[in-house]
């Protein structure tokens, strides 16, 4: 009450001041509320302590309902349109400090819808974003102590990815870097900073320039640029992104003692829309990498674990363009080249067609020519391939007798090939295609055998 009444006396007097009139910046009222009143108001918000931070959320409310309409970016103004006197179920700020919950996931719901509708009233100062409403949905990721609270953090998280859209790069910058130190500080929170994590990346929208002329060019760039480009770019490539992908795989330990790579989904996703911002010749140059590191993940002999990389990779797959496809098969084959790997091989290749042809049609050509720049119809010889070696290979053979390492990896039951076959059929251009192949050609051995 007594910093209220401060405020209100603070405004009455700027009121009152001719000085304010014709001159707002060299009022010393107001310089003494931007100066020593407001930045206590920051550090009263950060609190640990949350009746603390309750009284000084409802005062930074109560000071941008006084001070509404004014120039200063610094007395929060334009927070007001949060504020619902004449309805206080639909208060942001009585609800973000209320005691129950869903009250408080209520407020976050408000805030991001009033984001995304991108209006007049949802044009959130810098200051505003990133001193009040961005510290105020951090609480929650790091306070989190039941499985009641999640569906509370979620919302928290969610409104963290469509604030982080409205940051200037400093803050930006400054709220990833603090968080990814902090990952390791709070280990009982990992899950939900890694999904923070992730939406503060997925909302990066800074123009970055590595100073490399062989990004308009296509060509690789090197590592010896690093010091090349913009603050954006140094930023990316020296910290963060080398940072992001140490937490690309996690070690487990399972009850018998032995340790075990876990590929971290979400990560891994978050990377790639990363880098599908960046310009060509990087995207080219980070790829490889990260599409290694997924197909490695299927390796693991958790089947949870395997489904999470195939599923990781089959998104990977549709969200970038199929002249990639190559290099994703090309992977597979070596990462899962033996025992059974190659039952694993073969049900992420026919999950990987599948995601395909759901967003894949094959196009109208008249030209032999144009037939032959077609992404998908060039893979074809590889696919077939991989799918000759499951159904006439090693994998088949294991699959014809009662092989105990059958019945411990669920992919070896029963076959894919015949499927992704089919959906191969189905999509590639019937011309006849120049780059298919003679359907018997790979299997000459099988179909001409003496009896």
């Amino acid at each position: 009450k007594a910093l209220k009444a401060i405020v209100s006396t603070c405004l009455d007097q700027i009121q009152s001041s001719k000085e304010e009139q014709e001159n707002s910046s060299h009022n010393a009222w107001l310089k003494f509320i931007e100066s020593t009143f407001m930045p206590c108001l920051k550090v009263g918000i950060m609190a640990k302590n949350l009746p603390a931070r309750r009284s000084f959320v409802l005062l930074v409310s109560h000071v941008s309902k006084l001070f509404k309409g004014f120039q200063s970016v610094h007395l929060y103004g334009d927070l007001e349109c949060l504020i619902r006197e004449d309805d206080p179920d639909q208060d942001f700020f009585l609800n973000v400090t209320h005691v129950q919950l869903h009250r408080r996931a209520r407020a976050f719901t408000k805030l991001r819808k009033l984001i995304l509708s991108d209006g007049k009233e949802s044009n959130f100062s810098d200051q505003s974003c990133g001193n009040i409403l961005l510290p105020l949905a951090m609480h929650p990721v790091y306070e989190i102590k039941s499985k009641s609270e999640e569906a509370y953090v979620v919302e928290a998280i969610a409104t963290i990815g469509e604030i982080a859209k409205k940051l200037p790069w400093g803050k930006y910058n400054g709220t990833l870097q603090t968080l990814l130190n902090n990952l390791t500080r709070y280990p009982d929170q990992e899950r939900f900073l890694i999904a923070t994590m992730c939406a503060i990346i997925d909302a990066f929208h800074f123009d970055v320039d590595t100073g490399n002329s062989s990004d308009d060019s296509g060509t690789a760039a090197t590592d010896e640029e690093s010091t090349k480009g913009n603050g954006v770019w140094r930023s990316l490539n020296n910290r963060i992104i080398p940072k992001v992908e140490t937490f690309l795989v996690k070690e487990k330990i399972d009850k018998h003692g032995s340790k075990s790579k876990c590929l971290r989904s979400s990560v891994a996703l978050a990377l790639m829309k990363l880098f599908q911002k960046l310009p060509i010749a990087t995207f080219e140059a980070k790829l490889p990498k990260l599409v290694t590191v997924v197909c490695n993940g299927m390796q693991n002999k958790d089947s949870d674990e395997r489904d999470t990389a195939r599923d990781t990779i089959s998104k990977m797959a549709v969200s970038i363009d199929l002249k990639y496809l190559p290099l994703i098969l090309s992977s597979l084959s070596v990462s899962l080249c033996e025992g059974y790997k190659l039952h694993v091989r073969s049900a992420a290749l026919h999950s990987i067609l599948v995601s395909i042809s759901k967003s894949y049609a094959s196009p109208v050509i008249h030209a032999d020519k144009e037939a032959m720049s077609l992404p998908f119809d060039r893979c074809v010889p590889a696919m077939l391939d991989l799918i000759h070696q499951d159904v006439f290979g090693e994998a088949s053979v294991i699959k014809e007798v009662q092989n105990v390492e059958k019945r411990l990896v669920k992919e070896a039951m029963g076959s894919k090939s015949l499927d992704s076959l089919e959906i191969i059929a189905r999509s590639i251009l019937f011309k006849p295609s120049l780059v298919s192949i003679p359907a018997t050609e790979p299997y000459p051995g099988f179909f001409h055998a003496s009896p």
